[in-house]
């Protein structure tokens, strides 16, 4: 190996150690943000109690995206007792997350019902909540059906890196 190639292979395995050493903390997402929660997820409530239809009971299932600004949206399926099964009802709304991991998610059914519930940010993958709405009672858990978001730019740079410098991610057991 010559002088200018380990010379050049040390420059840019310093600049790897820099980059992960001081640039990565900076720029993590913390733990409990509304950026931490971006992507796509799925949700499925508990049986709860309802005052809007006739009939009793409902429980409803569906999908909820999230952008890094709290804007969401989706639609679910919910069924209510001795009244009927509703397909396919979009939603759309907004979330905020406090540093407890606590929030709110608010937002509007297309039939024009609002809602708002709270909820508590478990991790990056798993949320639970509930109807702030009194004559409205129900429970649901929420999971993650997206990656966590910036995983895989942040593997792929990791990647590029070690490529660079010559050590393969295969040689650690990587693809």
């Amino acid at each position: 190996m010559t002088k200018t190639r380990t010379l050049e292979m040390f420059t840019q395995l310093t600049g790897a150690v820099l980059l992960f050493g001081f640039a990565m903390p900076a720029l993590a997402t913390p733990p409990c943000s509304v950026r931490s929660i971006a992507g796509a997820w799925m949700f499925a409530t508990d049986l709860g109690q309802q005052k809007i239809f006739p009939g009793g009971d409902i429980t409803a299932i569906g999908t909820m995206n999230i952008d890094s600004n709290g804007n969401l949206s989706g639609k679910f399926d919910a069924t209510v007792a001795e009244f009927r099964f509703l397909p396919n009802i979009p939603y759309s709304g907004s979330v905020t997350v406090n540093s407890d991991c606590t929030g709110t998610l608010t937002f509007v059914t297309g039939a024009g019902t609002m809602r708002t519930d709270s909820i508590v940010v478990l991790s990056r993958s798993e949320m639970w909540g509930m109807s702030q709405d009194p004559l409205n009672l129900w429970t649901y858990k929420v999971r993650r059906i997206s990656k966590v978001p910036g995983q895989d730019a942040l593997s792929a740079k990791i990647d590029a890196i070690m490529q660079r410098i010559g050590l393969a991610p295969e040689a650690f057991g990587g693809q």
